[in-house]
C-alpha cells in the first residue's frame, strides 16, 4: 500500500513539473529500489529509464556547498563523474562478456533531470536535506541508464527473482553467534563439513529464491538454467575478483521464455564497485577493526554474493565454489565474531540494502 502510494506521489509530482522535457517525453513512474528511480517513456515503449537515486543526493549535496559553480563542475568533480561512468561501463562489459545474452542492451551517460522538492522528497525520503528553499524545481546532475525494456514474460507472475540477504542486520535477533559461525565457515571460508544440511541456509535465504530452489527439485530445466547461472558467477568472481549484485529482489530473474522453456535475464545485477580492484580483491587485506564504510559496504556485499553462490552450488551439487577469503588468515577465519558483535548491538532496522554513496565534494 505504501509503495502504491508513494507511486502515486511521485507520478503526480513529475506531471507538476513545469519543464519541456516532461511535457515532451511524459514519463511514467514505474517502481524504485534502493539504487534507482525506473521510468516508462510512451513514446519509447521498447525502454526505459533508470534515474541513479544516489548521485541526486550527492547533487544536492554539491549544491549547497560552497564549491558549487553555477553550469559546471570543478575538474576534481568533472573527473568524478567520469570515473564513475566508465567503471560502470567496463563492470557491464565484464558481466556481458560471462553471461552472453543474459544481459540487456544499455547506454549510460550523466545528464540532468528536472525536479522539484515534492519528488526529491518521495524519492530519497528524510535524506533530502539540501534542496534549495528558494527555488520550486532545480536541474539535477545524476546517471541515466536508457535500458531495453524486459520482456512481459519476464515480469509475470511465474517470473522468480534469486538474490540474497544481509543476515548481519538480523544477528542476535533472529541468527545466533554459532549459526552465524556455521553459515560463515560452511559457505564463505569453504570449510565443508558433514554437519551441513542446508537447512540454516535456507532460513536465511529471500522467500523467493528458496521457491525457485524447492521447485528446481522436480524441474530439471530450471534446475539447468539455475546451473548454467551458477557456473557462470562462480568464473567471473574467481577470475575477476568482482561480484554480481545479487541483494536487491529482482536484480537475476527466473522466468519461462516464449517457448516455455526456463531462462533467466539480469536487469540489474552489475555491482556498483567503484574502485579499480575488485571488491573481492579489496578485502581480502582487509584489517581490524574496520572504520571505513567504504571496507564494511564491500565486506557486506561480497560475503552476501558468496555465502549465496556457494549455498545455491551446494544446493545443486556442483562443485564450483566461490573463493572469496580464505581461512589461513587469522582474521579472516575469525572475521564472523567481529561482525556479530558489531552487528548483534543493536536491533534490526529491516533496511536489506546498502548502496556506497558517491561523494561529489
Amino acid at each position: 500500500m505504501e509503495k502504491r502510494w508513494r507511486g502515486r506521489n511521485i507520478q503526480k509530482g513529475i506531471e507538476g513539473i513545469d519543464s519541456e522535457v516532461i511535457k515532451r517525453y511524459k514519463p511514467k513512474f514505474l517502481g524504485m529500489g534502493g539504487e534507482q528511480v525506473v521510468f516508462e517513456v510512451p513514446k519509447n515503449p521498447s525502454v526505459v529509464v533508470k534515474v541513479h537515486k544516489q548521485l541526486i543526493n550527492s547533487y544536492l549535496q554539491y549544491r549547497a556547498s560552497n564549491r558549487y559553480t553555477e553550469g559546471s563542475f570543478p575538474p576534481e568533480v568533472q573527473k568524478k563523474i567520469e570515473e564513475v561512468l566508465e567503471n560502470f561501463r567496463e563492470r557491464r562489459k565484464e558481466v556481458a562478456k560471462y553471461f552472453g545474452g543474459h544481459t540487456l542492451r544499455q547506454k549510460e551517460y550523466f545528464g540532468q533531470i528536472p525536479m522539484s522538492y515534492e519528488v526529491a522528497k518521495e524519492v530519497l525520503g528524510d535524506t533530502v536535506t539540501n534542496f534549495p528553499q528558494n527555488e520550486e524545481q532545480i536541474d539535477v546532475h545524476t546517471v541515466l541508464r536508457i535500458q531495453e525494456k524486459l520482456p512481459e514474460f519476464a515480469n509475470d507472475e511465474d517470473m522468480r527473482s534469486l538474490n540474497g540477504r544481509y543476515i548481519e542486520f538480523v544477528l542476535g535477533d533472529r541468527i545466533k553467534e554459532k549459526e552465524y559461525e556455521h553459515l560463515y565457515k560452511e559457505l564463505v571460508l569453504n570449510e565443508e563439513t558433514s554437519d551441513y544440511d542446508g537447512s540454516l541456509f535456507f532460513e536465511t535465504i529471500p522467500e523467493s529464491t528458496r521457491n525457485i530452489l524447492e521447485r528446481s527439485k522436480d524441474d530439471k530445466d530450471l534446475e539447468q538454467a539455475l546451473k548454467d547461472f551458477t557456473i557462470r558467477a562462480v568464473k567471473m568472481a574467481n577470475e575477476t575478483g568482482h561480484i554480481l549484485d545479487i541483494a536487491g529482489e529482482g536484480n537475476v530473474r527466473f522466468f519461462m521464455n516464449e517457448q516455455g522453456d526456463w531462462d533467466y535475464l539480469m536487469p540489474d545485477a552489475v555491482y556498483p564497485s567503484t574502485k579499480t580492484l575488485g571488491p573481492i580483491d579489496r578485502i581480502k587485506s582487509i584489517k581490524l577493526p574496520i572504520s571505513n564504510n567504504s571496507e564494511m559496504n564491500a565486506l557486506l556485499n561480497v560475503m552476501l554474493f558468496t555465502r549465496t553462490i556457494n549455498g545455491v552450488a551446494r544446493f545443486l551439487g556442483l562443485a564450483d565454489r566461490v573463493h572469496s577469503l580464505k581461512g589461513d588468515d587469522p582474521t579472516i577465519s575469525e572475521l564472523y565474531k567481529t561482525m556479530y558483535e558489531r552487528y548483534s548491538t543493536h536491533a534490526s532496522t529491516g533496511q536489506e540494502t546498502r548502496v556506497e554513496p558517491i561523494n561529489l565534494k
